[in-house]
């Protein structure tokens, strides 16, 4: 009786769907996470442009900590910087 069990993605079609579908789904999410943090690096230089400073980090600190926390590090920055409850009377400017 063989008792051995492993994983093969050259076990038939199931094997090799699943390993393209989760090869494509991380792509999917590197470029998600490259395309919010360069998002974020350029809005903080248009920030400067406008006399305001970003907060707590400068534009690679921001860009990395995005990078690595996706939508959850974008939606951090997005409240700091552009919600309505950032109070406008207290932006560090550049």
């Amino acid at each position: 009786m063989d008792t051995t069990t492993s994983f093969s993605a050259t076990g038939g079609l199931p094997g090799v769907l699943t390993t393209v579908i989760a090869i494509a789904m991380l792509v999917a999410w590197i470029i998600v996470h490259i395309m919010l943090a360069t998002s974020v690096m350029n809005d903080i230089d248009d920030l400067k442009k406008t006399g305001r400073a970003p907060r707590f980090f400068r534009s690679g600190g921001w860009g990395f900590v995005v990078l690595i926390t996706g939508v959850i590090g974008f939606a951090y920055y997005w409240a700091i910087h552009h919600s309505t409850w950032r109070d406008p009377q207290s932006d560090v400017r550049a």
